[in-house]
C-alpha cells in the first residue's frame, strides 16, 4: 500500500514553518543553538531557509520511502511543529 502524499506533506510543511518560525525568532535567544548560531554567523540568518526547505525535501521523499512507518512519518512532521511553536514561544 502506497502511502498517501498527505504525510511527507506535512513533514514538509513541519520543515518550512520551523524555518519561518526562525526567522520571525531570530534576535529573541533562539539562535542561541549552537549549530543555527554557526550557520547564521558564516552565512546569515536567511541560510536557515534554505537548509529547512533542504530538511524538508529530503525528509518528505524519504518519508514516502518509508511507506511501511507510518507512525515514524508523523513523529517526523511533528518534530518539525514542535520546533516552530518552541521558537513562537521564544517571541512571547
Amino acid at each position: 500500500m502506497m502511502l498517501p502524499l498527505t504525510l511527507p506533506l506535512l513533514v514538509i510543511a513541519g520543515q518550512l514553518a520551523d524555518g519561518l518560525a526562525y526567522q520571525l525568532a531570530h534576535g529573541h535567544g533562539i539562535e542561541l543553538n549552537p549549530g543555527m548560531a554557526l550557520l547564521i554567523a558564516v552565512f546569515g540568518p536567511h541560510a536557515i531557509l534554505c537548509v529547512k526547505a533542504a530538511a524538508g525535501l529530503v525528509l518528505g521523499l524519504g518519508s514516502v520511502a518509508l511507506d511501511r512507518h507510518e507512525r515514524l512519518v508523523t513523529w517526523l512532521a511533528v518534530a518539525g511543529f514542535v520546533g516552530a511553536v518552541s521558537e513562537l514561544l521564544a517571541l512571547v
